[in-house]
C-alpha cells in the first residue's frame, strides 16, 4: 500500500447496535477497529454528553496510533516509515 492510499483511508464513527462507538473503515462493514464502551451508569450520567465523549475517545486512539507512526489501513505493513532526521 502506497503512502498516499494510506492517507486516503477514510474512517467513521459509528453507533453499534449495543450503543457502544466504534471507529471503522467507511469502505466497509468489516470488525470496529477500536470501540468505547460505556456502563449503564456512566450513560446516564453523561446523558446526551455520553456521545460527544466517546467520540473525543475515539479521535484521541486514532491521533495516538497515527503519531505512533502505525496506519489504520487495510494492508498489514512490514515496517514503518523512518521518520526524518532534523539536525
Amino acid at each position: 500500500m502506497t503512502k498516499e492510499q494510506k492517507l486516503e483511508t477514510l474512517l467513521e464513527i459509528v453507533e453499534l447496535e449495543n450503543g457502544d462507538l466504534a471507529i471503522r473503515r467507511a469502505e466497509c462493514d468489516d470488525e470496529p477497529l477500536m470501540v468505547v464502551a460505556f456502563s449503564e451508569e456512566l450513560r446516564d450520567t453523561l446523558e446526551e454528553k455520553c456521545v460527544e465523549v466517546g467520540r473525543m475517545m475515539l479521535t484521541a486512539g486514532v491521533h495516538m496510533v497515527a503519531e505512533s507512526g502505525h496506519s489504520l489501513s487495510s494492508a498489514p505493513e512490514s515496517a514503518p516509515e523512518p521518520r526524518p532526521t532534523i539536525h
